[in-house]
């Protein structure tokens, strides 16, 4: 199976880089290559929802954080944020929406010499997305869980067709 084969190699290459590199969660394996390789190439990620802060991008405000309820959206592969908890359950129009498809570079925020434990960016086209959570670890389980989302629509498709099997 080509999906398959293309997961396992994504995750030899997250190992490697461990090792040698030090990169570790680029791809959604959260530092635990034996749990991640267990978990088959088609399972769907826990649901990953909570409140976030996002930084405002005026330039009159710049240091402005706006308080979001972030939900992944499972049927639509996007990081949504709504105005609270409420507006999710309603399933009302999101505030912010982000393709968990095109973002990159999701990494751990580091200003300078020092990094903020909680804070994290990823990138969406030309726009940078500043991120903070309530915690290091709610940053932590943000960026890994984004990650798995990442992988699994990558690999397999918001609809949970495997990628690469229509070229079979």
């Amino acid at each position: 199976d080509d999906a398959r084969a293309w997961a396992d190699a994504l995750r030899a290459w997250a190992d490697h880089a461990a090792e040698h590199d030090g990169l570790s969660g680029h791809l959604g394996t959260g530092g635990d290559a034996a749990e991640e390789a267990a978990r088959e190439v088609g399972d769907e990620p826990a649901p990953l929802a909570g409140p976030l802060a996002v930084k405002k991008t005026h330039k009159y405000r710049a240091d402005a954080w706006v308080a979001r309820h972030a939900v992944v959206d499972a049927a639509a592969g996007a990081l949504c944020l709504y105005k609270d908890a409420s507006a999710a359950r309603a399933k009302a129009t999101p505030d912010q929406s982000f393709d968990l498809r095109l973002v990159h570079d999701l990494a751990m925020r580091a200003k300078g010499d020092t990094a903020d434990a909680k804070r994290f960016d990823f990138r969406v086209a030309d726009a940078r997305v500043k991120v903070r959570a309530g915690s290091r670890a709610d940053a932590d389980r943000w960026l890994n869980g984004l990650g798995q989302w990442q992988d699994f629509l990558l690999l397999r498709g918001a609809d949970g067709a495997p990628r690469g099997a229509e070229m079979v």
